[in-house]
């Protein structure tokens, strides 16, 4: 994903917030997902201090279901 994260976010930003297609949700969250979980990742231990993604909002489902 950060390979390509310039290229992401210009396609998005064709679309405005409330009218993504389906497809390019998907890309958004992501990307989103992306974001957030770099700076965990990079930075473990440094959350609290960072205000960065904090794991207790990790949440695994299952494919398809949403359900965990």
């Amino acid at each position: 994903m950060l390979l390509r994260m310039d290229e992401i976010v210009g396609y998005l930003n064709q679309f405005h917030l409330g009218e993504i297609p389906k497809d390019a949700e998907k890309l958004l969250h992501m990307g989103l997902s992306s974001m957030e979980v770099a700076a965990a990742i990079e930075l473990p231990g440094k959350r609290d201090e960072l205000g960065v993604f904090a794991a207790e909002r990790f949440r695994i489902v299952e494919l398809g279901t949403g359900q965990p």
